[in-house]
């Protein structure tokens, strides 16, 4: 194993049992990351997200405008950090306070 593919290796391991979602956007805004605990959390199924573009998945999400913005707003805006706390609805109802943090790498 090459000093390479044990980081990636590591770096898959951290990403899918961490608690924290992440999910990560390419630059034309198809979602290329979408670990497990975003799955949980937003209650989507990393089948149903990655590969599609991020309005594709969240456009229209009823009641979680404010979330789809944020989103929307990080992918667009290049050059600023930014924490917020918004309201999330899953598609079973259940409501939820994220909080998201956003950067552009």
């Amino acid at each position: 194993m090459t000093a390479a593919t044990a980081f990636s290796s590591t770096y898959q391991h951290i990403l899918e049992t961490m608690n924290d979602g992440v999910l990560a956007l390419s630059d034309s805004g198809e979602i290329i990351l979408f670990n497990q605990a975003a799955s949980a959390i937003l209650g989507l199924a990393c089948e149903e997200v990655l590969g599609k573009r991020l309005m594709e998945v969240f456009l229209g999400d009823e009641g979680n405008d404010e979330f789809t913005q944020a989103l929307f707003n990080a992918a667009m805006d290049k050059e600023e950090s930014q924490r917020l706390n918004v309201p999330y609805i899953r598609a079973d109802g259940s409501k939820l306070f994220l909080e998201i943090a956003t950067s552009y790498l």
